[in-house]
This record gives structure tokens, C-alpha cells and sequence, in this order.
């Protein structure tokens, strides 16, 4: 039985890891970028007042780089990091979670779901939900590589 266990597990291994090999460099690295173009925030994180469609200040806070409504408010946050990082990626996990457009572990393969609640992290600024804590070192180690794969199944 334990053989059996171990050979289902190896084969769903196998198979998770083939899924995601499909997606070239190149392609990845395209996906991102166009990714990254879309901004997704529509209010300022700091005053809450709606986004400018031009004229905005941006401030790079705790690795994104982030749209204000005006200077003050990017100064603000990007002198403190420590306090508007965390309010940044709750609010860009917010925006893009009710469309999130995988059923399935970016990483893994797995169901969404099936192993508890999604775990929720940022590649970049884009939002990839995951199976379980353990595939997040996957996100960090090559963020572009997940953020395309959500660039893609947005598509």
C-alpha cells in the first residue's frame, strides 16, 4: 500500500511539473511585462481618494511601485515602508482575488481549495493563489515565470 502511495504521489509530482513546463523564457518574460502594464489599483493606498488618469505620483514602497493621488501621500508611504508595504499587497490581493482566473495551484496543479484555504501571494504586483504555504518559495524564487502564467490564463 505504501508503494502505491508513493508511486500515486511521484506520477501527480510528475505531472504538476510538466504542466508548468510548457511556458517558455521567452513567453514568461513577455507575459510579465505586459502584466506589469496594467496597473490595477484605482485608489490612492494612503488617502483613499480615487486614482488620477494622469498627474498621479509614484513611489516605489516595500518593492511595487505604486500610484498615489498626489506627492504627499507618496512621500508618506515611502518613507514608511514597514507600515504602507503590508496595506499595498493587501489591497492589490483584494482587487484581483473575486477574478482570479486559475482554478488551480500556479504552482503545483492542485485544486484551489483542496488542501485548505488558498494561500495568497503577490509576484510582483500580481496576485497568485497557491494550494498551500509550501509552494510559495516557488513565486519568490521566480516571480516572472507565475506572474505570466496568471497574465496567460487572464487571456
Amino acid at each position: 500500500m505504501t508503494r502505491l502511495l508513493l508511486a500515486a504521489a511521484a506520477l501527480l509530482l510528475a505531472a504538476c511539473a510538466s504542466t508548468n513546463d510548457h511556458h517558455d523564457a521567452q513567453d514568461s518574460a513577455a507575459l510579465a511585462a505586459s502584466a506589469a502594464d496594467s496597473y490595477v489599483l484605482t485608489a490612492c493606498p494612503v488617502s483613499g481618494e480615487p486614482l488620477p488618469a494622469e498627474g498621479y505620483s509614484t513611489a516605489n514602497v516595500a518593492g511595487h511601485e505604486t500610484r498615489f493621488c498626489c506627492a504627499s501621500c507618496a512621500s508618506m508611504a515611502a518613507a514608511d515602508p514597514a507600515t504602507w508595504g503590508p496595506l499595498i499587497e493587501q489591497s492589490l490581493i483584494e482587487v484581483q482575488v473575486d477574478d482570479y482566473p486559475l482554478t488551480t495551484c500556479a504552482v503545483a496543479g492542485t485544486e484551489l481549495g483542496s488542501m485548505g484555504e488558498p494561500v495568497d501571494v503577490l509576484a510582483g504586483d500580481t496576485l497568485v493563489r497557491l494550494c498551500c504555504a509550501g509552494c510559495a518559495n516557488a513565486v519568490k524564487a521566480d516571480p516572472d515565470k507565475y506572474a505570466a502564467i496568471v497574465a496567460e490564463a487572464r487571456r
